[in-house]
Formats: structure tokens, sequence, C-alpha cells
């Protein structure tokens, strides 16, 4: 049975026709568009459109269905084959017939290929019905099968007659083929194009034209001899029908055996009994060679002799490595075997074994494929280990080859997890090249000593794409290749660079990038003057645009991680590994110290230019790369003005990415670090004070002065903090610190000019509560309202009983020095607070998350 679905066709992204050959041959069908248009001698232009199958479109049919297909087949009473035998036969047979014709409607050179067993004048019409009823199933327009003796049809396996509109088998060629589908699909196509001609054309079309409708339609490559044997054969016979005399077109079964061909059939009746019938007239594929196809292999005849392929290695040879079309030439010698049922046989160029586990193997002659030409070698492995199990010479194909295996893979390789070395050498004149490529799955590609191309991971069918200076030389190359499962597919080109795209940049937004081909095999990193000349200089590849020069956190700069691929994701134009780029924008520096953080892989330098006196300032290291894979901060301050921003940047291999910032060196975040001196609280309320401190530092982005740290001692006592009694209700006393961008130290024992017993502590202030106020019992939430007052002091809020400003239109404030009890200390920080806090030099964070809990 079978089973395909077509794949979508387009011209520019397929590799090639998924039915064409990739290999160098002379072309008998012309290649032609994905919709061409249909023409014939009747009726007007019809376009036959490209038929892509749904997911569920499919010509898999159950067994059952099988005696359901052959319905249309009727046997004689005499035959010695059991109706339901013929109908389980001719029904598997059929089944490989509407897979074949489905897929040969889908196929995009239909009109071509159909041109070759009928001319070019036949009826677009009837074709176009034909091609959209094969592909949707619909099989109807196929003549019924009529089962016959053989005599009746003259000798023949099968034969067609127009005039009853009907297929005839020989009983006796199904009963030989009983067990072998295939060969009866062969007979059955081949009467359908006889019927297909009839329909189509007026006359006759010269030649077997049935005969060479099958092998189209099976996707067989005729040379021009055997097309041209095919053309000049006379298939017509006047055989006599049920009481009537028709003429048919008839599957020819008797053919001379003469010559020298003739003399070694007849010279070995062993090899001429596993041999067969002959199925074709000698012909002549060359001059003074010579072909002749039997049942079960071929006779070749050229000046190396007369020799026989035939059995299993045979068909290999024949149907897989194309004959003497292939890259072994013509058999020199017979199979011999060799023992434990393997089989041999030698060729003009190598040897082709048929193993005793039913798989080849091919070895060509060493130094069988020119050194300007593609060698392939295939391997049953990914790792490109072992001896080659496949050798075959790809052609000259100029610069670069295609190869689409789809879901299968060369001959003697496994469909998944196998690997492939194309190698050659190739002149290449003086200037850049771009090495492109698409691989599914891994592929890698050397030039000379230089790695240009390394995705040796599992990818789509994506473009990548290297580069390599060439100073007018002989070149080895070699494209390393690897199939993981799935589809299999290849492409490579050489191209050379004779145009520099430039892409549109405006460099006071963007950031504007020229980038570089490397050679690796000249160090492990390029020179730190690798872009003198810019887009003049003759390793530069093109102009792109990065993107915008403020990054999306808001701060100037950019974040690009490139990962395995090439900048922008464009391995179409860009290398993906080995290559340099020096890029620049526009910045302004207002006489400031300015933190830079920077992160590249591999290499970067930072440099800025001034617009106004064109002076240099190497930000980082002159004439070196810099190296860091984690955020590296570079403290630079320039004189004011308006610079050219640059980093220089190379990959070598693997991930590639550049992370670039800068902004106006200004305080830190704040730090709110609590001391308990003299101990004395619980746990769980030293928790709440902490979590109070974590509030505050939520508020606060910015501290106001340059060492990010408020330390405040924490302590409590019978006696206020300048040693009085505590004041009715009061609960805690701090120092108020209200210096803009100023902290004072409010933990000495001198007070304006006062000396104050008890307050020398390490830190800036000092919070200290009322214990018989602020019990172990005191509420929690109070208590984290509380401190988080009495922080505010601390940072420089004075009362809202104060300053007014410090509420909200509620009049709600954390600041209200009422206690929560009495309404006070509000679980709010106002705008008036962070106005307040800013103008002392804070910066705020009007959205803070706060657990008031």
């Amino acid at each position: 049975m079978s089973n395909f679905f077509t794949p979508e066709f387009n011209n520019e992204s397929a590799i090639a026709p998924w039915n064409a050959s990739l290999e160098p041959t002379k072309a008998i069908i012309p290649k032609l568009d994905a919709n061409p248009v249909l023409t014939g001698g009747v009726g007007q232009e019809v376009n036959i459109p490209t038929l892509t199958p749904e997911a569920y479109d499919n010509i898999i049919l159950p067994d059952a269905s099988l005696t359901r297909m052959a319905s249309a087949v009727s046997t004689d009473s005499n035959s010695s084959l059991p109706d339901s035998s013929v109908d389980l036969l001719t029904g598997q047979a059929m089944s490989e017939v509407y897979g074949d014709l489905s897929k040969f409607a889908a196929d995009p050179d239909f009109v071509a290929k159909l041109n070759v067993p009928f001319g070019e004048n036949w009826d677009a019409a009837a074709a176009k019905a034909l091609a959209e009823g094969w592909f949707q199933g619909d099989f109807s327009d196929i003549p019924p099968v009529k089962v016959v003796s053989s005599a009746e049809i003259g000798g023949a396996n099968g034969a067609f007659a127009a005039a009853t509109d009907t297929i005839y088998l020989s009983k006796e060629f199904l009963t030989q083929n009983a067990g072998n589908p295939a060969a009866v699909a062969d007979v059955l196509l081949e009467e359908i194009g006889h019927s297909v001609d009839a329909r189509l054309n007026v006359t006759d079309s010269p030649g077997d034209e049935g005969a060479i409708f099958a092998a189209v339609v099976q996707g067989k490559v005729l040379s021009e001899g055997e097309l041209q044997g095919l053309k000049s054969e006379d298939d017509t016979a006047t055989v006599l029908l049920d009481g009537h005399q028709y003429l048919v077109e008839k599957q020819l079964s008797s053919f001379p055996i003469q010559g020298s061909i003739g003399s070694f059939y007849n010279r070995y009746p062993a090899i001429a009994s596993q041999l067969g019938k002959a199925t074709s007239a000698e012909f002549q594929f060359s001059p003074a060679k010579w072909r002749q196809n039997f049942q079960n292999g071929a006779i070749f005849h050229s000046a190396s002799g007369t020799f026989s392929v035939r059995g299993s290695l045979g068909s290999y040879y024949l149907k897989e490595m194309r004959g003497q079309d292939g890259q072994l030439g013509l058999p020199i010698d017979e199979e011999f075997h060799m023992g434990g049922g393997n089989w041999r046989q030698s060729f003009e160029k190598g040897t082709l074994e048929w193993l005793s586990n039913g798989t080849p193997r091919v070895t060509l002659t060493q130094n069988q494929v020119p050194a300007n030409n593609w060698k392939a070698e295939y391997f049953n492995n990914i790792n490109l280990t072992g001896n080659p199990v496949f050798v075959e010479n790809l052609g000259d194909g100029s610069q670069g080859f295609s190869k689409n295996w789809g879901n299968s893979s060369p001959p003697n390789t496994p469909s998944d997890n196998f690997s492939a070395r194309m190698t050659t050498q190739r002149y290449l004149a003086p200037g850049l090249y771009q090495i492109k490529t698409q691989a599914d799955d891994g592929i890698r590609v050397r030039v000379k000593n230089q790695t240009v191309v390394d995705q040796w991971n599992y990818k789509s069918f994506a473009p990548n794409s290297g580069y390599f200076r060439s100073n007018g030389e002989t070149v080895p190359i070699a494209v390393d290749y690897s199939e993981l499962g799935g589809g299999a597919a290849l492409n490579f080109n050489i191209i050379p660079v004779t145009t520099k795209f430039q892409d549109s940049v405006n460099p006071s937004q963007q950031w504007k990038a020229t980038v570089y081909s490397w050679n690796s095999s000249q160090g492990s990193a390029p020179p730190t003057n690798f872009w003198e000349g810019d887009i003049n200089n003759p390793n530069a590849i093109g102009v792109i645009n990065l993107g915008s020069n403020t990054r999306s956190d808001g701060k100037k700069g950019i974040n690009a991680n490139w990962g395995t691929g090439a900048p922008n994701g464009d391995g179409n134009r860009l290398p993906h590994d080995f290559f340099a780029m020096r890029a620049y924008t526009q910045a302004n520096f207002d006489g400031s110290s300015y933190k830079f953080r920077v992160e590249g892989d591999d290499g970067f330098q930072l440099l800025a230019r001034s617009q106004s006196t064109g002076q240099l300032f190497n930000i980082t290291t002159p004439n070196q790369w810099t190296q860091s894979y984690s955020a590296k901060e570079i403290n630079y301050q320039l004189p004011p003005g308006q610079y050219d921003m640059y980093f220089n940047q190379y990959e070598g291999g693997g991930e590639a990415r550049f992370d670039l910032s800068w902004e106006k060196m200004g305080n830190p975040d704040i730090d709110i670090q609590l001391v308990y001196p003299n101990g004395g609280f619980t746990q769980s309320q030293m928790n709440i004070f902490e979590q109070a401190a974590t509030n505050w530092e939520s508020v606060i982005t910015k501290d106001k002065v340059p060492n990010g740290v408020l330390k405040i001692a924490i302590t409590q006592g019978s006696k206020g903090i300048l040693g009085s009694n505590w004041g009715s209700g009061i609960a805690a006393e701090s120092w108020m610190d209200n210096f803009s961008n100023y902290r004072n130290d409010n933990t000495t024992n001198l007070f304006n000019g006062r000396q104050i017993s008890g307050n020398n502590f390490d830190g800036d202030n000092r919070i200290h509560f009322n214990p018989a106020v602020v019990t172990p019992q005191y509420p929690r939430n109070h208590l984290v309202r509380l401190t988080m007052h009495e922080i505010g002091h601390t940072l420089g809020l004075n009362e809202a009983q104060v300053d007014a400003t410090l509420y909200n239109t509620s009049r709600d404030s954390l600041m209200d020095l009422n206690a929560p009890a009495n309404g006070g200390q509000d679980m709010t920080i106002t705008e008036g607070m962070n106005k307040r806090l800013e103008s002392l030099g804070y910066g705020v964070n009007r959205s803070p998350s706060i657990n008031w809990s």
C-alpha cells in the first residue's frame, strides 16, 4: 500500500521539487513553475493549481478495502486463480497504483511530465479533470479490469482496448506474480497510461506511451536511450476477445534476444533462468554500450565485455544506483557468492555487495571522484566516525550543491542518525565570499583551515551564513552534516560579495553597526583595529540597525542577546560565529561621573568620541579586548558635550550577547540598619522593628548621602532620651535629621552644647522606647506604625501637626503624632511626605509594598 502526503511547494524556498532528481543528470523532463499553464490541442488554456493535501489527505487504505478496490475486476471461468485471490492481488496492486497517481497529480511538474509520454498537443481540460480526480481520490475514470488468458491478448501480460475501454490482465502473469503485487501494479500503470492516451489524444502517441507513462508516474529516470527505445516500439496488436477482434495496446512480453547479449543469454542458461524473459528490446544508451532489460535484471554489453545484473543485488543497482547512469558505471564481472549469504559484484568504478541481512554496501574506487567535484561520504552514525557506508559524486556543482532526502536517506544509510562529509577543492578569486547554508539538522563548514559555519546542533531548516576572504587561491572545502531525526535536507552555496548592504539607521536614536568577518585560524580574537576603513574595509560585510539606544528599562545603552544565532537573527546575511562589529550612537554627557555597566560574549571595547573636538576617550583599556561574562562596572567622567558612543565587539563561537547601560552616578539605595546596644527587647518586638525598616526601604529608592546606610540604635528606658521623665502618653522619642543631602550624627553625648548621658552609640540616630507603654502586649500593628513614625523622624520628617504639608486631604498621615489608638500614625505615606523626602535628597517609590500587619 502507498502512504504519502505531498509537501507544499515554493520555488523560492524549496531545495528542489520532491519528485525531482538532485543529481547532475541530463534532464528529459523540464522543470516548470509551481502553477504551470496546462495547454493542449483542444479548448482554451486551463490552469491546474498546485495541489497540496492537508494532513488527513492520504491514500492509506485498510486491508478490508482491498477487495473493494478490485470490484471492477472480472475473471473468465477458466481462470486457474480463485476469484478471491485475484481480487486481493489486484486490490493490493491498485492500492499502489492509486497512491502513485495521487502523488503524480500533486506533482508541481505534472504538465511537463505529461508531455513525455503523450506529446504536447493533448486535451488540457480532460487532463485537468483527471488530475483533480486522482488527487481527491476519485479513480472512477480508470477502465475496468478483466482477467483473460495470455494467449487471448497475444502473449502479453496486459493490454488495453479503446473500443471496449477495458484493461486486460494475463491470468498466467497473475499466477506467476501471486506474491508480487508491485509487478502487477507496473502492468496496470502501463495499461492505464494507454487509456489516458486514448482520452487525451485524437491519435495514438508514438511508441509504448503506456510504459513511458508508468515510468514517469513512478518517478523513474529514463535515459535518453531508454526513452528513444520505448518511443520506437510498436505495442499494438489485433486480438480476438469475446468473439470480436479488437485493436489493443499491450504490455510486451516477448522481445528478441540477439547479438552479443543474445549469445551471453544462450551461453549461460542458469543465468538466463534467473533473469527470466526479456521485458524490452536491447537499446544503445551510449556509443558502443548496449542494454536489455529482463524480468529480474538486465544484461549490459560494452568494450569491457557482456555481463548481467540480477537478483537483489541487480535490483538495487538498477533502481537505487540508477544503473549505467549511476556512480558505479557498468558491471565488469558477474556476481559471486562470498559465503554466509553475502554476494559481491565489481563495476567500472567500484564494487556493490548485497549482505545476508538484506542491506547493500557500496565501495567506490579510491580517487574516483575528481578533486574539483563534490565527493559525498555517508556514515551510519552522527559523528562521522568509521568507514563511510556510501560514497557518491555530486558533480562539479559550480559553487554549491543541494540535497533533499525528505524522511528518507542516502543509499545504505539509516533514515535517521546519519552523517555526511562533502569535500572538494575550489579556486576562489581574491575577495570576500559568503558561505550560505541551510541544514536539517547540523552543519559545519571549513574553508582552507578556517571554520566559517559551526551549527552542529539540532535546528530546523534555517539559513546560516559565514564568510571567507580569499587571496586568490585553490582551497579545500569541507561540509560536515548530521541528521538526527525527521526530515533530512542540506543546501550549500558560495557567493562572492560584490555589494555591501547598508541598512537605514538614525544614529541619534539607534545603534548603527558595521559587521566584519574575521579569520579564526589567525588567532583567538581579531585585532583591535579590525574596523579601520569602515565599510570600505575588505572584511566589511554590511551595515545593520541594532535598534533603539534606549533600553527597555529606560536606561541608555543596548541589551542584545543573539544566542547561537546571527545578530538580529539575520542568518540570511550575517554570520553567527567569527564576526566583529563596530557600533555607535549619539549620546550627551554633562561632565558628571557616569557608571557604565557592561557584559559581553566574547570580547568588547567601550569608547567615546567628542563631536566637537574629535578627541577619542577609551572607557575600557585601550588597544586590548575586555572580557566579562558577568556585569562589569566602570566609573568614567567625560567632559561635557555631545559624543559618538562606540562599542566594539567580537564573537568567536557559541552564544553571542552584549549588554551595556550608563547613567549618571548618584547615591545608592538606602540600607536601614538597626542595632540594639542595650538589648532588653523580645524577639517578637525586634522582628516588628525590622519589618518597619524594610517598609521604609521599599519607599526610599535613593539615599540622600553617598554611603547609603542609615544606622539606628534602638533603646528603651524609664527616662526619656534627654534623661528626664517621660511625658504623659509618650511611647517613643527619636532625633529628627532634617538636613538636605547630609546626615548628622545624632548618637553623641553632645546635643546643642549640652552633655547627654548615655547617648553615645555606634550609628547615625537613635529611637528610644518607653517600656511602660511599649510592653510586649503592645498591638503588633500599632508597633509597626509607631516604629515607622519614628524612623520617619530619623529620615527628616517632622510631626504632621507641625508640618501640615505631610497630611493628605483627609488629614491622614503616618507622621500624625497621635497614637494609633487615638486615630493617629495613619497607615498612609502621603504625597507631602514624598515631596519632603525628595527635597532632602532622597529618591522615593510612590507605589511601595508595605506590610502594616
